[in-house]
Order: C-alpha cells, then sequence, then structure tokens
C-alpha cells in the first residue's frame, strides 16, 4: 500500500533556502517522493527587513542566511535559485511562530477564506491559519491537518506574536466540527507540557477535545524529543530547530520523515544520513 511522505521541520528562523535544499536531497538520496512539508513555526518570514524584530535582527548579524526569506522568496532576482525552486513541486505549509512580520501575515490571511494563504513569490510557502482544516490527499490517503500559531500569553497582553482572539473563536467554532483530526501542527507547546508556566493552553484544550494522533512543535529549544500527552493518544513530538551546533553542523532531530497510511499505520523517522551531515554553516550554500 503506498503512503504519504512528509517531511517535518522545527524552527528555521528564514533558512528557508536550506530547508528546501535538504527535503529535496531527501527525495534524491532516498529514492522517494516528498508529498508534503510541515514547519513548526518561525520560519522566519520577513519580506521587508526593516521588520524585523530585536532577536532575528540580532541572529541575522551572527548568520545572514536567517534573511533567506527576504533574499530569495520576495523576487525572482537569482536565476540559479529560481531554476532550483522551480524543480519542487511539494509545499511547505507552516503555522505562524512568535519570529514573523505578523502585519505582513494578517494582510493575506484577510485576503483568502482557504485554510491555507502563499506568502512567497513561488507559491511554494504557504502558512496554515489557526483552527482551520487543511485536508491533503494523494495517492488514494488522506489526512487532516490542524493548526495553531503563536505562542501563550499570561494575562491580557496582545501582541501580535501571541495567540489572537480571532483565532480561539476559530478553535472553538472549529470543536463543533465531526472531521476526526489527524495531525496537529504548532509553534508552542502545550501549557506546562515542556516547561511549568510555559505553553499555549488552547493546545491543551485541542488535544482533549479533539484526540489527534500526532502533534508536532518547536519553539521551546533543547533536542528532538518524543512524549504522550496526557489523553494517551497524542503522540508530541518536538522537533529540533534548523540551526548550527557548536562544530557549524546541523542539529540531529531537525529533519524528520513521517510515512503515513493511516492513524493507526504510521511511522516517524530522524534523518541522519551520511549526506544530512555533509551541509554545515560555511558551505550549506554550495551544495
Amino acid at each position: 500500500m503506498n503512503s504519504l511522505n512528509i517531511a517535518l521541520l522545527g524552527d528555521i528562523h528564514g533558512k528557508l533556502p536550506l530547508a528546501f535544499k535538504l527535503v529535496k536531497r531527501l527525495e534524491k538520496e532516498r529514492d522517494i517522493k516528498i508529498n508534503l512539508v510541515l514547519q513548526c513555526g518561525d520560519a522566519g518570514i520577513f519580506p521587508d527587513i526593516a521588520k524585523l524584530d530585536r532577536a532575528s535582527k540580532s541572529h541575522s548579524k551572527r548568520d545572514p542566511a536567517e534573511l533567506g526569506f527576504n533574499k530569495y522568496f520576495v523576487n525572482r532576482n537569482d536565476p540559479v535559485f529560481n531554476k532550483f525552486i522551480d524543480s519542487i513541486d511539494f509545499k511547505m505549509i507552516c503555522v505562524r511562530g512568535n519570529h514573523e512580520d505578523h502585519e505582513f501575515l494578517d494582510k493575506l490571511e484577510k485576503e483568502t477564506t482557504d485554510s491555507i494563504f502563499p506568502v512567497d513569490i513561488y507559491k511554494k510557502v504557504y502558512v496554515l491559519k489557526t483552527g482551520h482544516i487543511f485536508k491533503f490527499a494523494k495517492n488514494n490517503i488522506e489526512i487532516n491537518i490542524v493548526g495553531i500559531g503563536r505562542i501563550g500569553v499570561k494575562g491580557n497582553r496582545k501582541e501580535s506574536k501571541y495567540i489572537q482572539e480571532y483565532e480561539r473563536k476559530s478553535l472553538k467554532e472549529l470543536y463543533k466540527d465531526k472531521t476526526q483530526i489527524d495531525i496537529l501542527l504548532t509553534h508552542d507547546s502545550p501549557l506546562d507540557f515542556v516547561t511549568p508556566g510555559f505553553g499555549l493552553k488552547e493546545i491543551n484544550e485541542f488535544l482533549n477535545l479533539k484526540q489527534p494522533v500526532i502533534q508536532f512543535h518547536a519553539h521551546t529549544g533543547g533536542y528532538y524529543n518524543r512524549k504522550i500527552f496526557s489523553n494517551n493518544i497524542t503522540e508530541i513530538y518536538k522537533i529540533a530547530e534548523l540551526e548550527w551546533r557548536r562544530d557549524y553542523n546541523l542539529k540531529d532531530g531537525s529533519l524528520v520523515l513521517l510515512k503515513w497510511k493511516d492513524r493507526n499505520r504510521n511511522s516517524i523517522e530522524v534523518i541522519k544520513d551520511k549526506w544530512f551531515k555533509e551541509y554545515n554553516y560555511y558551505n550549506w550554500n554550495e551544495i
């Protein structure tokens, strides 16, 4: 029986060219077709460098790759990259992180009633609206994915990096829908799940009410890991950030492959292949 091949990425902070290169290389080395890429927020969607937040501005000075969205995905001004990205036929579906240009994303989100909307000139990178179902079907296999973007907040702070009231309303509307949800894609973790007092309580509510088989998240730092949520159904996977270790190589657990047949038949693999270790801070753009 066929399966869907879904690549998973955690925080990439603008390193979209690297992310697409890695997934394309995975296809080649494994001789498989990647049907979809899911990305757990902090994609680093900043079309205007002047809109960088303080943390993104600081990190981009140490690693210019964090300006990848602005450099490569706003204009078709690099013939070599144009040829590469045009050869790709899978989409990257992201949720919002806390390090994005939310004003830019707000404008695009309001222009469509679809569950996802494109954010780049190539229409390869899409954002999944919080509380909306993204239905994906290929090879006679269907999967239902819901996203919850941004991060949790204590008190009544309303800055754009925190979950918004209209998104809470979308989640409440979703709870009336009887559609079975397979995967929850988030940026933040459930409240109190990783660190006491931190996380997004709306995720806890969703997991208890909709009981997806899998949740993927990032944001919390640290390493790749897997835990079972208290509903005793949902496996929660923390995907490591696509960033450089002290030895300038990529973190383990930052590229993950999900093979999905249905809710009872699926497998998850951290990519540790020899070729993955070829990519480092100095050479990734030459491979």
